[in-house]
């Protein structure tokens, strides 16, 4: 047994082992919880970059960690790098690409259906008519996060608008009714 000295001066023999069994399970637990923290901040940093308009640096930081974890797949942050990369990829209009990341279904019970939401969503924003519109009322029944509700919301708005767009322009916007050039209507023109 080792002659440690406690701090008012005893010889403390007992506290040796225990100090390095200590020092061994707080070296573990810190190992294990660097593991784990390793892809949220992976995430947030492509997050980040996606949402500072770095798109190409955003699809190449999520493509990268869905390869690594591509050999489990049932894992939350697969998921989470897959849809981020399709919203990138579809930010750039390579919407090829982002459909097929977008074509299989995240299996059930990650993160309560919100993944899946989130997948549906995604998925309307590439399409148009009632495809879209089935695409965003499956997804409405399962959201509950508020981003995703907001993006419903606005998706809707596009196809509305883009619905209620008539082919030709209304008859103010007909040439035969413009100002003829050279005509002076009484508003300064720099």
């Amino acid at each position: 047994m080792s002659n440690q000295t406690g701090p008012w001066g005893r010889v403390n023999r007992k506290w040796g082992p225990v100090r390095r069994i200590t020092a061994g399970l707080l070296a573990l637990l810190c190992a294990s919880c660097s593991r784990s923290d390793a892809p949220e901040r992976a995430y947030q940093r492509a997050k980040a970059a996606y949402i500072g308009g770095r798109l190409q640096e955003a699809v190449a930081l999520a493509a990268a960690n869905t390869a690594q974890l591509r050999h489990d797949p049932q894992t939350i942050w697969y998921w989470r790098f897959r849809l981020l990369q399709a919203e990138g990829l579809s930010q750039q209009s390579r919407t090829k690409e982002a459909e097929a990341l977008l074509a299989d279904p995240v299996p059930v019970g990650l993160e309560s259906g919100q993944l899946e939401g989130r997948r549906l969503v995604d998925q309307a924003a590439l399409k148009s008519g009632l495809e879209a519109e089935r695409l965003l009322q499956r997804a409405r029944a399962i959201v509950t996060d508020r981003d995703l509700a907001i993006r419903i919301k606005l998706i809707e708005g596009v196809l509305a608008r883009d619905n209620a767009m008539p082919a030709k322009p209304p008859c103010w916007q007909h040439s035969k009714w413009r100002t003829p050039r050279g005509v002076r209507t009484g508003r300064r023109t720099r």
